[in-house]
């Protein structure tokens, strides 16, 4: 595994310094004669550039946009356009203007283009014909902009982002418990100190907060681990846990009786914890009740030297752990979980926060094209840092019909609330539903969509705004995922929502992309358990690689300790908890689509994209799409000896001498090495259907316009594109395993 991992990515040198140069251009650049870049994409490829369509004799030729304003709802841009006749060997070169809603498919990798409007054109060298071209335009162009992949559209996006700065939280970094385990192993955790609570009809106790199937049988003082479909004992949390076969007489009932309400995970897709136990083997297991994270390596960590710097990597695990010494005497251990990286003199620690600008220089000199490369992602100031925030920025959106999408609301017991720090506001606290209060009113989030209700009770409808004090809720707050969450615009039939990879915890900080708050947030245990967001315990990796760009996954470096419990991640989806996946790729959560989880009468997950019939259907071609418009309309290609600037019905080179040249030959550079970058990585992804495609299972749908009988799940489909993520190193134990497995824990 570990060889082809390295040939998919021999090509990340040329990619990197592209992205690079186009966000750091030096103020002196020279220009060098190049020859013309063209796109790579093969004619009729409905994603590729430049487009063309022919009118009354006319062969119109579309360049592919240049993003002007992008809010992740309204898009406005600019394209170059040429128009040429059979009779004219020359073509005249223009510039048009337009605005755009855009439906976003991130798990298909597609942003939809609807109601598309021109708002204007310009011709210089043929003035008197623009208004003519004009109408033709407004006739055809909706047809050839139906659609944008998104690797393309987020390559144009980094131009705009250079420009201003993320928005940044300010989280929290204080070290987990860091657990090495040469062997494979289980993370239980439990959301603060154990509370039981009696399973009805036995005389066994419950752990409530916890994923885990968790009893303790207080006649013999003991507590009981289900794993699989066998028993694990100890007298404390902290074990050791010993396989039994003579469990308590109602353990095996109150196992039944909690599969059946979905709110254990026992891991019983798990083919290494099946067989392990099965064998009469016990994992190593581990519990904690503070944040913890596990890190799983087959056989004590192999050291293996990364050219070009001092560093070790640890082969033999999915984690990503360094030493930047082999000196027993001055080296230091580094490892890097949930987007953080922290440092220890030995693996048992203590291990201490370290910004990612106190790193070691050595770490952002890791070769892209090396396995380690994924962590430069997490390095603030390198290309696949930039990457990871611009991507970060890119909103799933959906079309909610305004008396389709319903919710039901429970609390455990009467509605409580708490305030919210710095605002007015205040949030349930015995709710698993994120709800606000805002004066008078509710607001609740559920699966990417705002309800409004008068009462904390509801009824609740489909809400077309909500209060801007919401997005000022702070990281201190649990339901601060809530923020990114957006309701963009609304008419009287349907409100248009999105959400961006925040919703399923990341946040930016330092100038890179980490995963969870990092706070500490105290539960709610009543007579049921309303838990809050962890930071930790999930194997959660934030990744980076040459063929899926930036990517969040769960299960890197240790199988989950359970599916997560809170908010959008409970849902079913496979990248929330990755269930009997078996693929060469971990699953990017952060292009999970969760409006899946409502029928699609009452929410669009996305527009209808890429079904074009007969002469519909866009024609990409194969000459070079190397023609950009300025933002006053005048065009520029990259000729053979450099920038070329149309003038007069005919091309004329830029001046290296003129400051006001260079200046837009600098500009018009960096949106060069973008569409290059945009263009391979669009061949590299959608490249890949020619290569064996993984299936996965699909996430059922969790919201219901009417009572429905039972239904099957549904069955295994092809892995969307947008689910893969970085490469799952290839040895036997530990790291993802190809799932966890649920015992009837997805809901």
């Amino acid at each position: 595994m570990r060889k082809s991992r390295l040939a998919r990515t021999c090509f990340a040198a040329t990619l990197l310094g592209a992205f690079a140069a186009c966000t750091t251009l030096p103020g002196s650049m020279e220009l060098e004669a190049a020859d013309p870049p063209s796109d790579g994409a093969p004619p009729d490829d409905p994603h590729g550039w430049p487009r063309s369509f022919q009118e009354e004799g006319l062969d119109f030729t579309v360049y592919q946009p240049q993003l002007e304003k992008w809010d992740g709802s309204r898009l406005d841009a600019r394209s170059a356009v040429s128009i040429a006749t059979a009779t004219s060997p020359l073509p005249t070169f223009g510039t048009v203007w337009f605005t755009a809603r855009t439906h976003v498919d991130k798990e298909e990798r597609v942003a939809s283009l609807e109601e598309l409007t021109i708002a204007r054109a310009t011709f210089p060298s043929a003035a008197d014909k623009t208004d003519a071209w004009l109408a033709v335009l407004r006739t055809h162009l909706p047809d050839q902009l139906k659609t944008m992949d998104l690797e393309r559209l987020e390559s144009g996006l980094a131009t705009l982002e250079a420009e201003r700065k993320a928005k940044s939280v300010r989280v929290q970094n204080e070290p987990p418990r860091i657990i090495f385990s040469p062997r494979p192993a289980l993370l239980v955790l439990v959301d603060g100190a154990p509370v039981l609570r009696r399973v009805p009809g036995t005389t066994l106790d419950r752990v409530i907060n916890t994923r885990a199937l968790l009893l303790k049988d207080d006649a013999k003082a003991r507590f009981y681990l289900g794993v699989v479909n066998r028993w694990l004992t100890s007298t404390s949390l902290e074990g050791p846990w010993t396989l039994t076969a003579s469990p308590p007489a109602a353990a095996d009932e109150a196992r039944r009786t909690l599969v059946d309400t979905k709110t254990v995970d026992l891991h019983e897709e798990d083919a290494e914890l099946t067989n392990l136990v099965n064998k009469g083997d016990v994992p190593a297991v581990f519990a904690s009740t503070s944040p913890a994270e596990l890190i799983e390596t087959h056989g004590e960590p192999e050291l293996e030297a990364i050219e070009g710097t001092s560093l070790h990597w640890v082969r033999n695990t999915d984690a990503d752990v360094f030493v930047d010494s082999v000196d027993p005497l001055t080296h230091e251990w580094f490892v890097l979980v949930s987007g953080r990286w922290f440092r220890a003199r030995s693996r048992e620690g203590p291990w201490t926060f370290v910004p990612g600008k106190e790193l070691p220089a050595e770490f952002a000199r890791i070769p892209a094209a090396h396995p380690a490369g994924e962590v430069l992602a997490s390095i603030p100031g390198t290309p696949q840092a930039q990457e990871a925030v611009i991507a970060n920025e890119i909103p799933q959106t959906a079309t909610v019909e305004r008396h389709g999408a319903k919710i039901d609301v429970s609390y455990d017991g009467d509605p409580k609330f708490g305030p919210i720090a710095g605002t007015q506001l205040s949030y349930a606290l015995n709710s698993d539903t994120p709800i606000v209060q805002s004066g008078a009113l509710y607001y609740a989030c559920d699966d990417g969509i705002w309800f409004r209700g008068e009462s904390s009770l509801g009824p609740w409808e489909v809400a077309a705004s909500v209060p801007a004090e919401i997005y000022s809720i702070p990281a201190s707050c649990p339901i601060h995922y809530v923020t990114y969450v957006q309701v963009y615009d609304a008419t009287t039939d349907v409100v248009y929502v999105g959400y961006t990879p925040g919703y399923f915890g990341t946040c930016v900080d330092d100038g890179c992309v980490v995963w969870g708050t990092g706070f500490l947030y105290h539960p709610w245990c009543g007579e049921r358990w309303c838990g809050r967001p962890w930071t930790y315990g999930f194997g959660v990796g934030v990744r980076w690689s040459t063929s899926w760009g930036w990517n969040v996954g769960l299960g890197m470096g240790a199988r989950p300790s359970s599916r997560p419990w809170w908010g959008p991640l409970e849902r079913a989806h496979p990248a929330f908890y990755p269930v009997g996946v078996r693929s060469e790729h971990h699953l990017n959560l952060s292009n999970a689509n969760i409006y899946r989880a409502w029928p699609e009468k009452a929410v669009r997950p996305h527009e209808s994209h890429g079904a074009w019939f007969g002469s519909d259907r866009p024609r990409s071609l194969s000459r070079n799409n190397n023609v950009y418009s300025a933002p006053d309309g005048h065009v520029y290609r990259r000729g053979e000896a450099g920038w070329e600037h149309h003038e007069n019905g005919s091309w004329h080179a830029l001046a290296p001498t003129a400051e006001s040249q260079r200046s837009h030959a600098q500009q018009l550079e960096s949106e060069r090495l973008q569409r290059e970058r945009g263009a391979d990585r669009s061949r590299n992804v959608w490249g890949q259907a020619a290569s064996p495609v993984p299936h996965y299972q699909p996430m059922p749908t969790r919201h219901e316009l009417a009572p429905q009988p039972s239904r099957p799940a549904p069955p295994p489909a092809p892995m969307p594109r947008g689910l893969r993520g970085t490469s799952v190193r290839g040895w036997s134990g530990g790291g993802f395993h190809g799932g966890g497995g649920h015992g009837g824990g997805h809901r």
